[in-house]
């Protein structure tokens, strides 16, 4: 006989978030069943997300269903800078250290051949078309320092030199460690590494 149905199955629930173990599911399991007054707040926290947050439709960054586009895709103020991510959480960091003041673009992952995702697998093509509208002057790649995230980086920059859309194109400055990613990136770090952003040289490549 297993042990209770209902605790076997939150465990298995966790398990299946992405970062989190059959050990780390199981402390969570019993955390809730000590305090459970939390659970009624986790939950209208979730339905919270479900109900009422959906990407922009511009930048692909959250946003509020009836706050489109988002805020800072609507701030005429910020400087005509557009910083490509890979992942909404991207954005989250940036905008808690206050340290840039532009747009972004997510595009929702890095080309991995080796996990089935290519180009056309990520918002490129939307990325492109901003770009044609002449309103960015420089691109920022703030990907991570890893192989994937240079393989995206290169190919997008090609892909923009190919359509002869005249933009600055720049990268964050190896002050972040090779293989890190952004959300483990220290403040000072990625500040560092903002403000001394390197152009971003496509016979590197060749």
């Amino acid at each position: 006989m297993g042990y209770l149905k209902e605790i076997e199955r939150a465990i298995e629930l966790f398990s299946s978030l992405p970062m989190i173990g059959p050990k780390t599911a199981q402390r969570l399991t019993f955390w809730l069943v000590k305090e459970k007054e939390k659970i009624d707040e986790i939950m209208a926290a979730l339905k919270d997300i479900r109900d009422r947050v959906e990407p922009c439709k511009v930048c692909f960054s959250l946003t509020l269903k009836d706050r489109q586009p988002c805020d800072i895709c609507m701030d005429d103020t910020r400087e005509p800078v557009l910083c490509v991510v890979a992942n909404p959480s991207d954005v989250l960091i940036f905008e808690e250290y206050g340290i840039f003041r532009g747009y972004y673009h997510v595009l929702g992952g890095l080309i991995s051949p080796l996990d089935g995702v290519g180009p056309e697998s990520l918002r490129i093509e939307e990325l492109i078309n901003r770009l044609k509208s002449g309103k960015y002057k420089e691109v920022l790649f703030a990907l991570p320092p890893t192989v994937e995230g240079d393989t995206t980086s290169f190919y997008i920059a090609k892909r923009i030199e190919g359509e002869g859309i005249k933009v600055r194109l720049s990268r964050l400055a190896h002050g972040l460690p090779v293989g890190a990613q952004l959300d483990y990136a220290d403040t000072l770090t990625l500040v560092k590494a903002l403000e001394n952003r390197q152009p971003l040289n496509l016979e590197e490549e060749r």
